[in-house]
């Protein structure tokens, strides 16, 4: 194979690459020569507390639950759910095992995490554009429009260690693997449909399709790790049931079958339930009220989905 042709086979990856680069150059050209001339700093009130959490978790092994010093002199719970602060403390950790100083290893970890994260969301944005549209190149437009997003880079620039741009990551490949799940199956249309034994026939075929389940359980994957990124998850699932019921209303006049829209949101949606239930619950301090939207929603998505799939 010659270097043209092994240049256009990997054409895409290559792209994808040079976008990840330059995102990871704009994030970090400022923040980086600051943080080495003037020593460990952060920007913004939430980097520190991040910080904090870091710090407990690398020298106790143990995650801040109650924490004196929010609205001293009484306590509070710690509200931040715990997976942004256990990248930041691997990352930290490697640093800390090189330098052996604590507040440099997790000002520079939870930084690094950050800058990657907003680097990843350049591919997400990409592999959610070109499924949507069915186009690499509004996937490349997609991705380099999310690199040079002022809003973004001021998010996660170099210093400003928050949890923003992972979220986003997360959320945009939970809809990624959405998109691919239901595109697997493909479109079907139906005569009639109705609660017979016999119609449940497409939700057999669904669930016996490997591909379906691989990616609508990685859908749920990717949804259920914001549910332990942010406490604001439901903001992140609520566009899937919006898409399901939108999807519901127009197969009443167009008679196209819902199923793999039904199944592939009942999938998203149970398992951050079942993968948020232990952190809110074990991991942080009791927090029910926030972890029963999870379930609100999956009880949506079955309740109002299946009356649409056989309505």
């Amino acid at each position: 194979m010659s270097f043209r042709q092994w240049i256009k086979k990997h054409k895409s990856v290559i792209i994808l690459l040079g976008i990840f680069t330059l995102s990871v150059v704009i994030e970090m050209s400022f923040g980086l020569y600051y943080y080495l001339k003037h020593g460990p700093v952060l920007a913004g009130n939430d980097p520190y507390y991040h910080a904090r959490v870091v710090k407990k978790i690398i020298t106790e092994g143990t995650y801040l639950k109650y924490d004196p010093l929010l609205g001293y002199p009484l306590y509070k719970n710690n509200p931040r759910p715990p997976f942004y602060e256990v990248l930041g403390a691997v990352a930290s950790y490697v640093f800390y095992l090189i330098t052996k100083n604590l507040d440099w290893s997790v000002y520079l970890g939870i930084s690094v995490v950050t800058v990657l994260s907003a680097a990843a969301l350049t591919v997400a944005s990409y592999l959610l554009a070109s499924e949507v549209f069915n186009s690499k190149k509004v996937g490349y437009l997609a991705a380099l429009f999310t690199a040079f997003t002022p809003a973004i880079v001021e998010r996660s620039a170099f210093g400003f260690a928050d949890w923003d741009v992972l979220i986003m990551f997360l959320g945009i490949m939970g809809y990624w693997a959405f998109a691919r799940a239901v595109k697997v199956v493909g479109d079907n249309k139906i005569i009639s449909k109705s609660y017979a034994i016999g119609e449940y026939r497409n939700l057999m075929r669904i669930l016996s399709n490997r591909r379906f389940l691989k990616y609508a359980i990685l859908s749920g994957i990717f949804l259920g790790l914001v549910s332990i990124t942010w406490q604001g998850y439901p903001m992140v699932l609520a566009p899937i049931a919006f898409y399901l019921t939108v999807s519901g209303i127009i197969s009443l006049a167009s008679r196209r079958d819902i199923s793999a829209e039904y199944v592939a949101s009942a999938i998203s949606y149970l398992i951050p339930a079942i993968i948020s239930y232990p952190v809110y619950f074990w991991v942080m301090a009791p927090q029910p009220h926030t972890w029963k939207y999870s379930v609100l929603m999956l009880v949506y998505v079955l309740v109002v989905g299946g009356v649409l799939l056989y309505l």
